[in-house]
């Protein structure tokens, strides 16, 4: 009882066989594994909860808050929102709130335009970076200059998994 109420450690308890702490343990690890996007002091992290709600307990890895950009945008209107989006900063009940991420989605298809928006907010934004595409193709060449900053990969799909195999 106490263990499920996290007043003991399982490691604590000398009755319990090996194959009962696996069990115990397998089960306490959170549903959703920890994504760290980004690098450096940027990073966010993402998932490795054990609540579900925070009044049970606090969210030690808050959501992160994003904007979309499309590559079917002129880079004048890009470096605009880039430049409105850094700025964004706000304070809420005592809490700073600011934007974590920027996705940046493949909507025109074409690999030099979704390669040249990435390299424009790699250049705009010290933000984490999303990159948006089922094209295999796409994506590896976006990859090719972000690869640094350890962007998150969406999406795959049932039809473009087997097909790309893309390395991060």
């Amino acid at each position: 009882m106490q263990i499920a109420a996290k007043k003991v450690s399982l490691d604590k308890c000398p009755y319990v066989s090996e194959e009962a702490k696996k069990a115990l343990e397998s089960a306490a690890q959170p549903p959703i594994r920890l994504v760290t996007i980004g690098v450096g002091d940027n990073k966010l992290d993402v998932g490795n909860e054990t609540v579900m709600f925070r009044h049970e307990e606090t969210f030690y890895h808050p959501t992160g808050i994003g904007f979309l950009i499309e590559d079917t945008l002129s880079f004048e209107e890009l470096d605009q929102r880039i430049s409105r989006i850094n700025k964004l900063k706000f304070e809420r009940v005592g809490q700073k709130i600011e934007v974590n991420l920027v996705a940046i989605k493949a909507s025109s298809g074409n690999l030099e335009r979704f390669v040249g928006a990435v390299e424009e907010v790699l250049a705009k934004t010290d933000l984490c970076i999303v990159l948006m595409s089922k094209d295999p193709e796409l994506m590896k060449g976006a990859l090719e200059v972000s690869r640094d900053r350890g962007p998150l990969v969406y999406a795959a799909t049932k039809e473009n998994f087997e097909e790309g195999r893309i390395q991060a």
